[in-house]
């Protein structure tokens, strides 16, 4: 049985007060639709308690596109089957096939009013796993996580998780203009895109085009810093550290200057430039 849904979690939005938590994950849901139309993806998506489900004939195509939208703390392609023992049991050994050479651990997240303990679940599973492929558990860093969540009307078990790029919905914090002269800049723009910022770009395309993968669809470019800034209106964001900050442009400006790279530190994690451009 191929994964027929994806279980999309979020972290930090998980923090916020009830009313922005639910504009928040509304906002991560729209990205992610049109994350998965710019792709051809068909899918439908529901809201359930701390998760987005995805449901798709295209999982783990979708599963890898959803954890590039920001917001995303992972995504797990994933069958869905009854919220009964006997077919759970079946999913999960069935889709642990592919992997039973390596290691294993089983992971069980219920509902509080479920009869069995998750810890009961995943050592009754768990001794099944190994006496079907003769598989060996460990808990600290298996090869494969057989993850089963029991949700309101199903279950869903997973083998595979993309880990995402998290940070706040892209969109939810207003609009900033964005140099985009060098990789510093792209750095720059990106954290601030990550902190759920939408961007309006002024500079090289190419560095916009490579942004875009993160956002729900083409990011605008402006021929010019005055262009950006009138189109955003909120402020403007560059890659300067303290060693080449430019005052000038503090003084000059009516909006607010962003450096997220102030400290001269590249964080890590940026895959998307290449190794001759950092």
């Amino acid at each position: 049985m191929q994964p027929d849904s994806v279980i999309v979690r979020y972290g930090e939005i998980f923090l916020k007060s009830d009313w922005v938590r639910r504009e928040f994950t509304h906002r991560l849901g729209a990205n992610i639709k049109a994350k998965l139309e710019s792709l051809g993806i068909d899918h439908k998506i529901a809201f359930e308690r701390h998760r987005l489900i995805v449901s798709t004939d295209r999982a783990s195509d979708a599963a890898r596109a959803i954890s590039s939208v920001f917001g995303v703390k992972s995504a797990s392609p994933a069958v869905q089957t009854l919220r009964e023992d006997a077919a759970i049991e079946a999913a999960a050994l069935e889709q642990y096939e592919p992997h039973a050479k390596g290691t294993f651990a089983v992971r069980v997240k219920r509902p509080k009013n479920w009869p069995r303990t998750s810890p009961e679940m995943e050592r009754d599973l768990g001794a099944k796993i190994a006496q079907k492929y003769g598989s060996k558990v460990n808990l600290g860093l298996p090869d494969t996580k057989v993850g089963i969540e029991i949700g309101k009307d199903s279950a869903r078990v997973y083998t595979e998780t993309f880990q995402g790029v998290g940070g706040l919905p892209y969109g939810t914090q207003g609009q900033l203009a964005a140099r985009l002269a060098g990789p510093r800049d792209l750095e720059a723009a990106y954290l601030m895109m990550r902190r759920g910022c939408a961007i309006q770009a002024f500079g090289r395309p190419e560095m916009a085009a490579r942004l875009e993968s993160f956002a729900p669809g083409p990011i605008p470019m402006h021929k010019g810093m005055g262009d950006a800034i009138g189109a955003s209106g909120l402020g403007l964001v560059i890659g300067e550290s303290a060693a080449d900050m430019d005052l000038s442009l503090d003084r000059t400006l009516s909006v607010p200057v962003f450096r997220p790279l102030i400290a001269g530190i590249s964080p890590p994690g940026f895959s998307f430039l290449s190794e001759g451009e950092k």
